[in-house]
């Protein structure tokens, strides 16, 4: 239950803690003579510049893997952009291509019902021809015949006209 108990078995067992420890290596490095703390001091001085010619090349790797990662994430997202937009050009093309076969759909049918039209028309007699017309079956396409019956319904007429 007791914070410090864990601390007074320490004190007990003769270890000391982290503030008295720093208490006394600093008492220690002020006593000490300066030749002797000058070799501490340039074995510190090597140290740190090994340490930072370390530093120096790991934040370079760590830089460079950095713009490796951002390079292929940028490639990444181009690719993925590139993909939503060829895919939007194709759905655009396939709805284009859908208007275009149904515009022809249209025309197709609309000229299949003039066509129709025309067949039909050409079916029915024509006015001012009479009987001549659907005598011979509305051939119009040979003039010949049509021009041979008709002489031959004038000349019934006229001699139906003159035997009256």
């Amino acid at each position: 239950d007791d914070p410090n108990k864990k601390r007074r078995h320490r004190a007990a067992h003769g270890k000391i803690g982290f503030a008295a420890l720093a208490r006394t290596v600093a008492a220690r490095w002020k006593e000490l003579p300066p030749d002797e703390r000058a070799v501490f001091e340039a074995r510190a001085a090597i140290e740190k510049t090994r340490y930072r010619g370390e530093m120096e090349a790991w934040n370079k790797t760590q830089k460079e893997k950095r713009l490796t990662e951002q390079r292929q994430q940028l490639k990444e997202y181009q690719e993925e952009r590139m993909r939503h937009e060829l895919l939007a050009q194709k759905q655009q093309l396939e709805a284009q291509q859908q208007m275009l076969l149904m515009q022809q759909q249209r025309q197709e049918e609309a000229a299949n019902q003039r066509q129709q039209q025309q067949q039909q028309a050409q079916q029915q007699p024509q006015p001012g021809m009479g009987g001549v017309y659907s005598q011979f079956g509305n051939n119009t396409n040979d003039p010949m015949q049509l021009l041979l019956a008709m002489q031959q319904q004038m000349s019934m007429t006229n001699s139906s006209n003159m035997g009256n």
